[in-house]
């Protein structure tokens, strides 16, 4: 049993991106876990997919902050934003979170 069977996608994904961008490489035991686990190419695939939502939530929570700060109401925020990469409903929650997270900084 390997250091890293016991490992969640997530934290596989982690561990891996984090030898890749302070090592420049993963090392061999890693490597082992993954192709276990799949193919190395869905395995980077998933994470490209990760940061690629991650990437989109920064850009609309960018946007949702300079609507709320123009005064742009929480329904008209929804009405103008829109995304390829996430649902009607993660971006609904989205504007939610972060417009009360904004107002609770700004106006309190």
């Amino acid at each position: 049993m390997g250091f890293y069977t016991n490992f969640s996608e997530h934290d596989l994904i982690e561990s891996y991106t984090n030898q890749i961008d302070y090592q420049g490489k993963a090392d061999h035991e890693i490597l082992e876990e993954i192709l276990s686990r799949g193919s190395l190419e869905d395995f980077q695939t998933k994470i490209k997919n990760k940061n690629l939502i991650q990437n989109e939530q920064n850009r609309l929570i960018r946007e949702i902050h300079e609507h709320y700060m123009n005064k742009v109401s929480k329904q008209e925020c929804l009405s103008l934003i829109s995304s390829d990469a996430l649902t009607t409903k993660d971006i609904n929650l989205l504007v939610e979170v972060k417009y009360n997270q904004i107002h609770k900084h700004i106006e309190i």
